[in-house]
C-alpha cells in the first residue's frame, strides 16, 4: 500500500509533463485554435512560433526557420549603421546576425491585406523576392503591399507583425534589398500601417530587427 502511494506523485508528475505543450506554441487562426504541441498547419493558416529560439532572445518562425530578434532594438539607425549593428550583434550566443532582406522581412506582416485592415493572423497578400522589386515603383504602388489604417494590426500595440514579436512599430524596419535601377535605396516595411516601401533614402533613421537562419 504506501508503495502505491509513493507512485502516485512520480505518476501525476508524469502526466502534467506529457499533457503540457512545453515551449511549443501552436497559435491557429482557424476555429479548431487548440493551442497544443501539434502543429495541424496543413493549409498555411497557422501562425505557429516557437518563442525558445536561443532561450528568450528570439522568436522562430515555424513557417520560415529564421530566427528573428526579439525584442528588436529601439535604437533609430541609417542603413549602414543597422548593416554593421546586426553584423556585429551577439545575442543567445549567436554571432552569425544580419539584416533581412525583404522578400524574409514581409513575411512577418499580419492583418493587411490587399491595402485593406483584416485583423487577422494570416501572412500578408504581399510577397516580395529576396532582392525586392526593379524598379521599386511598380512593387510600391501594388495594392497587395497596400497600407492600412495605422495601429489597427492584430498584434500588441495594433503592430501588423506575427504574433509573440516585441518592439516598436512607430517607425519603419530596414531591409538589406535595394530598390530602384541604382541599387542604392533600401526597401523597408513599416509595421505601424502594415506598408512596404522602397527608394528611401539610406540616410534615413529607422529600425532594424536581425534574423539568423536556424531556430535552436
Amino acid at each position: 500500500m504506501g508503495r502505491n502511494v509513493r507512485l502516485v506523485p512520480a505518476l501525476l508528475m508524469l502526466v502534467l509533463f506529457v499533457g503540457c505543450p512545453g515551449s511549443f506554441v501552436d497559435n491557429d487562426d482557424v476555429a479548431d485554435d487548440d493551442d497544443d504541441a501539434v502543429d495541424d498547419d496543413d493549409t498555411g493558416d497557422d501562425d505557429d512560433s516557437d518563442p525558445n529560439c536561443l532561450g528568450t532572445w528570439g522568436l522562430r518562425d515555424i513557417a520560415t526557420g529564421l530566427c528573428w530578434q526579439n525584442p528588436a532594438d529601439t535604437s533609430y539607425m541609417d542603413w549602414q549603421q543597422a548593416t554593421e549593428y546586426c553584423a556585429e550583434l551577439e545575442v543567445g550566443g549567436a554571432l552569425d546576425w544580419r539584416v533581412p532582406d525583404i522578400g524574409e522581412l514581409v513575411t512577418l506582416l499580419r492583418g493587411c491585406a490587399d491595402g485593406a485592415t483584416d485583423s487577422s493572423t494570416t501572412n500578408s497578400t504581399c510577397t516580395m523576392l529576396p532582392q525586392g522589386c526593379v524598379p521599386a515603383d511598380i512593387c510600391v504602388d501594388h495594392e497587395s503591399c497596400g497600407e492600412c489604417e495605422y495601429y489597427e494590426g492584430p498584434a500588441s500595440d495594433g503592430c501588423y507583425w506575427k504574433s509573440g514579436l516585441a518592439g516598436s512599430c512607430t517607425n519603419a524596419y530596414w531591409s538589406s534589398s535595394t530598390a530602384g535601377g541604382n541599387g542604392v535605396n533600401p526597401w523597408f516595411v513599416t509595421f505601424g500601417n502594415g506598408a512596404v516601401g522602397g527608394g528611401g533614402p539610406p540616410s534615413s533613421a529607422f529600425l532594424v530587427r536581425c534574423v539568423r537562419e536556424g531556430g535552436l
